[in-house]
């Protein structure tokens, strides 16, 4: 669905955009604001982009994967998960047809990422970050069961109502979605969709559900939240044993993006973003200083070639019609207009 009425012709061109949500969205935006800064001290013609989700809304800076026009796309693309710009029309329209260019990694990423393809085969998109959803378990409402420590193990009908992954019913996240879609088909998103719990807010999660009130045993969290929850005993933190499912922070440049674009590239790139997502347990290919405990740690990631040789938003659609009905079935209280507004557009 658009969400402003601007066609390519009123467009305003960016150089460039950057799209990172959640805790580490300010650190983020005062970053990509340092970087604008200090180019357009040395530079005549200043950059005009950057991470729009803390301005005030600016409808140049929405809609971007329906642009026809690819003069009027940003020199350099950022986005994030699994959502924006993986729409059948971006595709075949711009990846596909060849609009952008690879560029090379000043170095190999960390370990952390090994086993992930960083670029896809076309040489566009580049991940150059991401988020990592783990497992925070309260051992004292498993009541005897074990502890989950893999992904499969959440499709297990002992978990039945037992795992929460901060949704609203309206919106089921989709990076689980679709990751258990990949690996076990419908049936496993219908497996997984009959252990989730009611619907609950991240942000409510952390206010009160894992103090006094907690009601649940598994919560599927972005890791930031899983480490910032309270510091107790029957209070588990589990990156699984087959990795932490990798939300994806990514960037695609204009082939004839030229030398303002390859100073972007070394902004995704710097030190100063790896900072700002790893101060708020977000990860990057050149992280610094993470523990020890990540030395042996990676993700699970559903590979480029699967993700460009299908319709993500069909899929979504398919699967959203497995996974809704089923919590619906044991929370009727919820029914209503139900409408993935990315999907259904």
């Amino acid at each position: 669905m658009k969400k402003y009425d601007l066609s390519d012709a009123d467009r305003a061109k960016l150089d460039y955009v950057l799209s990172v949500h959640g805790p580490g969205m300010k650190e983020v935006s005062l970053a990509s604001n340092a970087f604008v800064a200090r180019y357009n001290k040395t530079h005549d013609r200043p950059l005009k982009g950057g991470h729009g989700s803390l301005a005030h809304p600016d409808p140049n800076y929405a809609d971007l994967s329906l642009v026809e026009d690819p003069a009027k796309l940003p020199d350099v693309v950022g986005g994030m998960g699994f959502g924006e710009f993986f729409g059948r029309a971006f595709i075949d329209r711009h990846v596909l047809g060849g609009r952008f260019r690879p560029v090379p990694y000043p170095a190999p990423p960390i370990p952390l990422f090994d086993g992930v393809d960083l670029v896809d085969r076309t040489g566009s998109y580049h991940i150059y970050g991401g988020s990592a959803f783990d497992f925070l378990v309260d051992e004292r409402k498993l009541e005897g069961r074990p502890v989950p420590r893999r992904w499969e193990d959440l499709l297990d009908p002992r978990y039945r109502g037992m795992v929460v992954c901060g949704f609203n019913i309206d919106d089921i996240n989709e990076v689980f979605l679709l990751y258990f879609y990949q690996r076990y088909g419908l049936d496993g998103v219908a497996a997984f969709a009959d252990n989730l719990a009611a619907p609950i807010d991240t942000l409510d999660i952390m206010r009160t559900s894992l103090r006094q009130r907690n009601c649940h045993a598994v919560y599927l969290l972005p890791h930031f939240f899983s480490t910032a929850a309270p510091h107790e005993e029957h209070l588990l933190r589990v990156w699984p044993d087959d990795g932490a499912l990798l939300a994806p922070y990514f960037f695609l440049v204009q082939r004839d993006g030229g030398e303002r674009a390859d100073a972007i590239v070394d902004f995704f790139f710097g030190e100063g973003l790896a900072r700002a997502l790893t101060s708020k347990e977000m990860f990057h290919v050149y992280s610094s200083g993470l523990g020890n405990e990540y030395e042996h740690r990676r993700f699970k990631w559903l590979g480029w070639d699967w993700l460009l040789e299908r319709d993500i938003v069909e899929t979504m659609r398919a699967i959203d019609a497995v996974a809704v009905p089923r919590v619906l079935k044991r929370h009727p209280e919820l029914e209503k207009d139900i409408g993935r507004a990315l999907w259904n557009g």
